[in-house]
């Protein structure tokens, strides 16, 4: 969007599926659709799919133009995702700033026994959610692996006071 130009009007796609009291920060096209970010959520629009990623499942965002690249957390799995956008606007920095604001603690700490784990807190309607991210392929379905990373969590709780 260039700098005195009126701005296009807001697609049909992002806007029946923003709900009523969603506040729109930015919005761009991308190679193959729409990216809109919102105070809640981003919404994505590809022909007639639209995706919703909620804030609060963010890890981290990555702008290398003209990619803006999303890591997010869904059911203890990361996940990339990718957008190449045709002109970012603010878009990347709006969700720099959503990301951002949705975590309230991030440390990498080494497990005994299990290697390097992420501990993220995060912001939430119910309140502040805690996740771990091991680095790895250490298997973290076995229960004394589970064990050793809930002891640590526990530990960086109780030294944070969260």
């Amino acid at each position: 969007m260039k700098l005195f130009q009126r701005p296009e009007p807001l697609p049909a796609q992002i806007r029946s599926a923003m709900e009523s009291n969603e506040y729109l920060l930015a919005w761009s096209t991308h190679s193959t659709g729409f990216l809109a970010v919102t105070d809640k959520r981003l919404i994505s629009s590809e022909a007639d799919e639209v995706s919703i990623t909620l804030w609060q499942d963010s890890l981290s965002a990555k702008w290398e133009q003209p990619f803006l690249r999303l890591v997010v957390l869904n059911d203890q799995v990361t996940q990339t995702l990718s957008w190449e956008l045709d002109e970012p606007g603010l878009v990347p920095t709006a969700v720099r700033d959503r990301v951002s604001a949705t975590i309230v603690i991030d440390r990498l700490i080494d497990v005994p026994e299990v290697g390097r784990v992420r501990f993220i807190a995060r912001r939430t309607a119910a309140g502040v959610v805690w996740n771990s991210v091991p680095e790895g392929s250490v298997d973290v379905q076995a229960e004394p692996i589970q064990e050793r990373i809930r002891e640590s969590l526990r530990a960086l709780r109780s030294n944070l006071g969260i």
